[in-house]
């Protein structure tokens, strides 16, 4: 008896649990939503957040502008070499050439810094001033080139080597400056010859007059 009360139980037990699993469990269990459109739309990557890609455009414009700044220092370093080892800037430009230098400096960590635009502004206003300064060097020497010829021909002789000397200051290699400073160092001697030329004349020694000039 007790055996068949137990089995009666345990059927019950079935029963009941058989009817919670296919009656009333699928009520509690929901479905799930199917995604909106505001949702997909929500959770779909933004056109523009692409990281740090860079627009083709743009890329191309930033290479363009790099590859004009890497010119732009070559011209610089060109100028800057002409200036040093031909005009001898350190003598009379040398103020100049630290302030336009530091403005290259200036001009080369915008480049590091991919800033290739500003860095060509600054590259380009560099070589210039550097140009302008090579413009006022070879003035420099042109005229006192100038002024040396000018007191040779009066024959003043400190003035025409102290002319001479400025221009070889300038351009310290310059053979025209050398020799012409070399003409200026003996006119002392240039000059008493054109005396004794000029007593020869006085005396009626023509020939004698003409060996002096001669010697000019």
């Amino acid at each position: 008896m007790p055996r068949v009360i137990g089995f009666s139980v345990t059927m019950l037990l079935l029963g009941g649990l058989a009817a919670y699993v296919f009656l009333y469990l699928p009520q509690r269990l929901e479905a799930p939503t199917p995604p909106t459109r505001n949702d997909v739309e929500a959770h779909a990557p933004k056109p523009g957040a692409t990281g740090d890609v860079i627009a083709p455009f743009e890329a191309a414009d930033s290479a363009h502008a790099r590859k004009d700044a890497q010119a732009k220092l070559a011209q610089f370093f060109e100028l800057k070499t002409q200036l040093e080892e031909q005009l001898n800037v350190s003598a009379w430009g040398a103020e100049d050439l630290e302030r336009i230098t530091a403005r290259a400096m200036a001009a080369d960590q915008m480049f590091v810094e991919e800033r290739y635009q500003e860095s060509l502004d600054e590259y380009a206003a560099a070589v210039a001033d550097l140009a302008n300064l090579v413009g006022k060097g070879e003035a420099l020497y042109d005229a006192a080139i100038e002024d040396g010829e000018s007191a040779l021909a009066k024959l003043d002789h400190a003035a025409a080597v102290g002319a001479f000397g400025r221009g070889l200051t300038v351009r310290p290699n310059a053979p025209t400056a050398a020799r012409r400073r070399e003409r200026a160092a003996i006119v002392p001697e240039i000059v008493e010859l054109l005396r004794q030329s000029d007593r020869a004349v006085l005396r009626g020694e023509f020939v004698a007059a003409d060996d002096y000039l001669a010697q000019v």
